[in-house]
């Protein structure tokens, strides 16, 4: 008696069903989702819990990242990091919903400086 080793792609799976499932998300239910998001940022950023302290001692001519307010900044397209460099230092960059004052991420560029 040999056995066959079942093939994960054969071309008549069983259980595989292509469904267009209906949208689950209404518009109302997202922009009031976004508002408790806005709400709860808000909160969060009037009312810090704590405070991280540092193991090192932090140079004066650093700008202090409690004072940065990622909605005060000039608003750049997404692909910022095609446009013409100033400098070589990487960057910290920051994505904001222009609908409500929402942060939606934070990151910072790696390979900008060595393009």
């Amino acid at each position: 008696m040999t056995q066959n080793q079942l093939s994960l792609f054969a071309e008549n799976e069983v259980g595989r069903r292509i469904t267009n499932y209906p949208v689950l998300m209404s518009k109302d239910f997202l922009i009031e989702w976004k508002s408790r998001l806005v709400t709860y940022q808000q909160q969060t950023w009037n009312n810090p819990t704590s405070q991280q302290t540092s193991l090192f001692e932090v140079s004066p001519n650093l700008f202090d990242p409690d004072r940065v307010d990622p909605f005060g900044l000039l608003y750049q397209p997404f692909e910022f990091y095609r446009l013409s460099e100033d400098g070589q230092a990487n960057c910290i960059y920051f994505v904001v919903d222009l609908m409500q004052p929402l942060l939606l991420y934070v990151g910072e560029t790696q390979q900008t400086p060595k393009k």
